[in-house]
């Protein structure tokens, strides 16, 4: 039979002795429990008692100890059954409806102001836009700084991050009311869809891109969309205006890329965080195969359902921001939006659908994910397109860069009178006749071309390269060759004649009249071609423009490989990441082999794009013809003409387009050997 301290110290572990205060209880058990329990405060008055039931026992006949034991015993029994009956109304209590408010009720009080939050931050962002510009930036500072501060206490920025997050966040707020709107509905809708049943959400924590965001993370989520608010402020002074797609705007089209880039942004961020709760398979969206859950490309419908409905969210905020406007209710402007912007709806919804489709794309090209079967974990590692995207992002930079130097270089190619006399006076002729614009004409299809070319170069060398290698896994420099020339071949006939056929045709116009010029934009001049000089008319001149980019690229991924070797001790595969500066060294030397190599492919190639077949009979004949005449025409330096404009852009363009490439495929390689 236990002792009453051990009975007593059960009714409360870190008090002995004494019964929790608990809600009312009138019952005798309970109070029999409660003047049972006090009993053991008097520690000397126990003793005592204890010392004389002792005493008592060794002078006592054996009949009355155990007659004293018995009621000793049933004593206890009956505290215990007290205690317990009391236990049982207590836990009664506790089930009520009064006990479960108290106990929830700062619960409740937390998630009231957290969601009082938002719309405190939306009624000093619409109070301030009631006073002009100046308030509106005042205003914009209070609220950038509230949203820093929050971010900063959830642990979720770091103090960069939460510095930057208040300067996108002022520079967001300030122009524009539904801008602000937005804004404040994105980041509150996407911060408690991420705390939603965060727990059942099944990415793995060594794969969640977990800790605080820095200034480059919040600069690449938040840095676009703030030059767009800015920029709308600047051609509007600050206030909103009603979206015409009668005749847009700049003002319209700010506005209208700013609601489709959050509309994208929110249908990809539910995409992601309420996916991970279905319970059907995730399939990755290249090839619908089934993947688990995590991986980076994998698409469920209630992922695609919930893309849909952040794009209408966005949507639909974008739409009842302009009918809270101030700025558009100073001017009348309700009564438009109300009745002309319902597009704006299904815009968002299908922003939010394109954005979650294309980040599934990027995720199962860019971002593979894998299940490692030793840890358990879905984790990252190098997927077969890493190559395609990164070299398409360089083709972008590289095309905006020197698209200039390019159309001299056409120019020069198609001088049969001898006009320019060198890149200088081409250049000076060309803004002096056509205006500066003239300098960028055929820059849609160029960086099309180029980005399409880069995708398809990178990507058909690495599979040649792997069909190429021996059982070792070894690339003789002979196999290297041949991969890097029938890359090249195979860029060019998919991807660089068509789109090189209407961006010389585009270039070779002069004038600065749309309405005299034959080719209106690229896709008109595509039309026009197929109708004119057939289907095959885009390939005009495929013969001299497979072997110069076979020629090209066989030289090119050649030297690019030897050249990082001797230069830097950079072994493929090895895993070692090239600075850019470094990248941009061997991708420039090695680019200057193949222009010299090619140019004369490249003159032919340009004049046989350059001939319509519906302005009558053609000068060139073909590849050999063209070889023929140039020279006895013209010269045999003629073969020659526009190299010095070729390596004034084709070598600074793979440095821009190694230096992009080399830092993705670098980091991809290396995690790829650590995951290994």
């Amino acid at each position: 039979m236990p002792g009453i301290e051990s009975f007593v110290g059960r009714l409360h572990p870190t008090k002995p002795g004494l019964l929790p205060a608990r809600s009312h209880l009138s019952c005798r058990s309970l109070n029999a429990a409660r003047s049972f329990a006090t009993q053991p405060q008097k520690p000397h008055l126990h003793q005592q008692k204890c010392h004389a039931s002792v005493s008592a026992s060794s002078s006592d006949p054996p009949a009355e100890q155990e007659q004293a034991k018995e009621e000793v015993e049933a004593a206890l029994r009956r505290a215990q059954q007290a205690f317990e009956s009391a236990q049982i109304k207590l836990e009664h209590v506790d089930r009520l409806p009064s006990a479960r408010i108290r106990r929830q009720l700062p619960k409740v009080v937390r998630d009231a102001l957290q969601l009082g939050r938002a719309p405190l931050l939306l009624a000093v962002v619409w109070a301030s836009h009631c006073f002009g510009p100046a308030i509106q930036a005042v205003g914009a500072v209070a609220v950038g700084m509230a949203m820093a501060v929050w971010g900063r206490k959830k642990g979720a920025l770091s103090p960069s991050g939460a510095a930057s997050a208040f300067c996108v966040g002022a520079a967001t707020l300030a122009p524009s009311f539904r801008c602000g709107v937005t804004l404040l509905a994105f980041y509150a809708s996407s911060s408690k869809i991420t705390a939603f049943r965060e727990e059942a959400k099944a990415v793995d924590e060594a794969f969640k891109e977990g800790g605080q965001r820095d200034w480059k993370q919040v600069c690449c989520n938040a840095l676009i969309p703030a030059g767009i608010a800015l920029a709308f402020g600047y051609w509007t002074g600050g206030a909103d205006v009603v979206l015409s797609t009668a005749s847009a705007s700049h003002a319209t089209r700010a506005l209208g890329g700013f609601l489709g880039y959050y509309a994208c942004c929110c249908g990809d961020t539910w995409a992601s965080e309420l996916g991970q709760l279905s319970e059907a398979t995730p399939r990755l969206i290249t090839s619908l195969r089934p993947v688990r859950k995590g991986t980076n490309g994998g698409v469920t419908l209630l992922g695609l359902a919930a893309s849909v409905a952040g794009g209408l969210f966005t949507g639909m905020t974008f739409y009842a921001a302009g009918l809270l406007s101030p700025t558009l209710r100073a001017v009348g402007g309700q009564a438009s939006i109300a009745t002309s912007q319902w597009a704006l709806i299904p815009i968002g919804l299908a922003a939010g659908l394109f954005g979650s489709i294309l980040d599934s794309v990027l995720g199962a090209t860019v971002q593979f994910s894998g299940f490692n079967r030793t840890t358990s974990k879905v984790t990252s590692k190098q997927g077969a397109d890493v190559v395609h995207i990164s070299g398409s992002l360089g083709g972008v930079a590289e095309a905006c860069c020197l698209q200039p130097i390019d159309v001299i270089k056409t120019r020069l190619q198609l001088d049969h009178a001898g006009k320019y006399k060198g890149i200088y006076h081409c250049g000076q002729t060309v803004i002096k006749e056509e205006g500066v614009k003239a300098l960028w004409k055929g820059l849609t299809p160029f960086a099309t071309h180029l980005t399409l070319k880069y995708a398809l170069r990178m990507g058909t060398n690495a599979v040649y390269q792997g069909l190429l290698r021996d059982q070792e896994g070894n690339l003789s420099q002979t196999r290297r060759l041949m991969a890097g020339f029938c890359a090249g071949i195979t860029e060019a006939l998919v991807i660089v004649t068509p789109f090189e056929v209407v961006k010389i045709r585009l270039q070779q116009q002069k004038g600065t009249s749309k309405e005299l010029l034959r080719y209106k934009g690229p896709v008109h001049a595509a039309v026009t071609i197929v109708r004119t000089d057939g289907l095959f008319g885009l390939w005009a001149g495929a013969t001299p423009t497979v072997l110069r980019n076979g020629t090209n690229q066989m030289c090119l991924f050649w030297a690019k490989n030897n050249l990082d070797r001797l230069y830097w001790g950079k072994v493929e595969g090895d895993g070692k990441q090239l600075t850019p500066l470094q990248s941009m060294a061997s991708g420039f030397s090695a680019a200057v082999l193949g222009p010299c190599a090619t140019g004369p492919f490249d003159v032919i190639k340009t004049r046989l794009m350059a001939q319509e077949k519906s302005a009558g009979p053609v000068r060139y004949r073909g590849l050999f013809h063209a070889l023929v005449t140039i020279p006895r025409e013209e010269g045999i330096r003629a073969l020659w003409r526009g190299l010095l404009p070729r390596l004034m852009r084709i070598p600074p363009g793979q440095a821009i387009v190694w230096a992009v490439s080399d830092q993705i495929t670098g980091y991809f390689e290396k995690r790829a050997k650590q995951d290994a």
